[in-house]
């Protein structure tokens, strides 16, 4: 599962905003593996991954067909997970605060991917993609904020390269 993480960082970190329906595919991936193991914690390994790309290919498909309707799911989605994130890294055992951490993030991904769309999903992709590395790498790391922040920084300039690129082309 850690090169699968890896992968999924490395596409959404580099490619989120370009390939939108990638990205929404990791993001899927991620947060149908947390269902997994949440509420079928004694399930084999191979059923958590089949959950976990099920929810990722269905993630994948919406996006693609559906966008509109996937940049709201997906803000949110984007939003709780760093929201959480965070907070974890500050309070590691956060309690009730972590539903208030997803829901605020969540809906102010949400209202920033609604209204900002491209470098909303730029910086959060980035962001996204390098928690998921450095997650994957480093887990519970004290150097990890900064490895989070430097590989974003990475992101994000590759992906405003290519939006500048591809906007040339036109």
């Amino acid at each position: 599962m850690t090169l699968a993480t890896i992968l999924g960082g490395a596409c959404a970190l580099l490619f989120g905003r370009q390939l939108f329906w990638l990205f929404v595919g990791v993001l899927g991936f991620v947060v149908g593996s947390h269902i997994a193991t949440t509420f079928y914690a004694n399930a084999s390994p191979s059923v958590t991954i089949a959950i976990a790309a099920v929810a990722g290919l269905a993630g994948a498909v919406l996006a693609y067909g559906l966008q509109e309707v996937m940049i709201a799911v997906a803000g949110f989605a984007a939003g709780s997970y760093i929201a959480s994130n965070v907070l974890l890294s500050v309070i590691p055992f956060p309690g009730r605060e972590l539903w208030l951490a997803l829901l605020l993030g969540g809906f102010g991904g949400l209202v920033l991917f609604s209204f900002l769309f491209d470098w909303a999903v730029i910086v959060m992709s980035s962001i996204f993609g390098a928690g998921l590395i450095v997650g994957a790498l480093a887990p519970g790391s004290s150097g990890a904020p900064l490895a989070i922040l430097g590989l974003a920084l990475i992101g994000i300039v590759s992906q405003v390269r290519a939006r500048r690129r591809s906007a040339a082309r036109r």
